[in-house]
């Protein structure tokens, strides 16, 4: 009995000693890993996810549109500091704002050496394209019908202050990179026709001519008492114009006229266009002296 004792001792240790290894393996709570190399496991996804990240190339930020002044613009030719003369177009109503860019392109291909410059109307409209401010069709097509047009040309529409100014600070621009009054043409269509005529009433000193297609009269009142020394006005209008009749061609003619004796009358038998006849008539002006 006495020779069993240490059996039973030694057993007895081996068991408490057992028992603890256990209940230490246990400690650790579930969320906690005892090997610390498995707690990179969860981790690796993460890590790759930034590394990735970090790789793949950036989304580049779209380029500013070019401008001229506060206004968007198409730049078709030579440069303006260098050219010969410098076409600047303004497009009419609704146009989405590049519609005088394939006219552009015409007129650097047919002389070398010139630059075209199209211009964006300032203002989106609400049905799409831009303006160069607000008109109401509706209005303008009763007038049509109605034979109001002598009221409508008397009045200055609201946004036609803000959309010359704009305008005029393009071509302070143009003055800035050393462009000559005489050796700009500024042509519009339609809307901008109107407001090619009142920027070059109002500031002769930044242009050498006007080309107006297919406009009319704004604000007569203030047009007939202005003078434009040393600028030359062109008028073209088509004889089946269904959107502005071809009598206020030849009124805003007329009242042209009286201004510069020069202004030239350019009719056509087509309707609300630039038609092939304006062109011509435009580009013997960026021709001459």
């Amino acid at each position: 009995m006495t020779r069993r004792a240490p059996l039973h001792s030694a057993a007895l240790a081996r068991l408490i000693v057992l028992l603890l290894c256990l209940g230490g393996c246990r400690s650790a709570p579930p969320s906690v890993s005892p090997d610390p190399s498995a707690s990179s496991v969860g981790a690796a996804p993460l890590e790759q996810e930034q590394e990735s990240a970090a790789a793949s190339p950036s989304v580049p930020t779209p380029a500013e549109p070019p401008t001229l002044g506060p206004l968007r613009a198409h730049f078709l030719g030579a440069p303006a500091s260098t050219a010969t003369r410098v076409a600047v177009l303004l497009h009419g109503y609704g146009d989405r704002g590049d519609g005088l860019v394939a006219l552009g392109s015409d007129l650097v291909r047919a002389r070398p050496g010139l630059a075209a410059v199209a211009l964006e109307a300032r203002l989106p409209r609400p049905e799409g394209g831009r303006m160069w401010w607000p008109i109401d069709i509706e209005r303008v097509r009763a007038a049509r019908l109605r034979g109001e047009w002598p009221q409508l040309s008397r009045e200055r529409p609201v946004g036609a202050d803000e959309a010359r100014d704009a305008v005029v600070l393009a071509l302070r621009a143009l003055a800035d990179q050393g462009v000559q009054r005489e050796q700009v043409v500024l042509a519009g269509f339609s809307q901008g026709a109107m407001l090619a005529v009142d920027v070059g009433l109002a500031h002769p000193e930044l242009l050498g001519a006007v080309v107006a297609w297919s406009g009319a009269i704004i604000d007569r009142e203030h047009w007939e008492q202005r003078a434009a020394p040393g600028v030359r006005f062109v008028v073209a209008h088509g004889q089946r114009d269904a959107m502005l009749p071809f009598s206020e061609g030849e009124a805003l003619h007329s009242l042209l006229r009286n201004i510069d004796p020069s202004a030239r009358w350019v009719p056509f038998d087509g309707p609300h266009t630039v038609s092939a006849e304006g062109r011509a008539a435009l580009l013997e002006l960026l021709a001459g002296p």
